[in-house]
């Protein structure tokens, strides 16, 4: 009886750190692939902005961009679902 016990703990445990540990690589793939997403974007465009589209400060640049005729890469990150936090949280 005892013995089972043991087991089944043993068989917990195991399960449990699985499980963690899983959860760490979906954490670390889910912020690699945010990496990888900004590292793309600055290495494929000369001009790469991350903006929200209500943002003031936002649409001022993208009016100076504009006027210099320029077409940056705009990333919306509201309107692509991003709060912001998940592409620049620091590591």
């Amino acid at each position: 009886m005892v013995r089972q016990s043991r087991l089944i703990l043993s068989l917990l445990g195991a399960v449990l750190v699985l499980l963690v540990i899983g959860n760490a690589l979906r954490q670390a793939k889910a912020n690699n692939s945010a990496s990888a997403f900004v590292q793309n974007a600055i290495f494929s465009n000369k001009i790469v902005m991350f903006s929200k589209s209500y943002c003031p400060y936002c649409m001022r640049a993208k009016r100076v961009f504009a006027e210099l005729n320029e077409k940056p890469y705009v990333v919306e990150l509201d309107l692509r679902g991003i709060c912001g936090c998940s592409l620049f949280a620091s590591d």
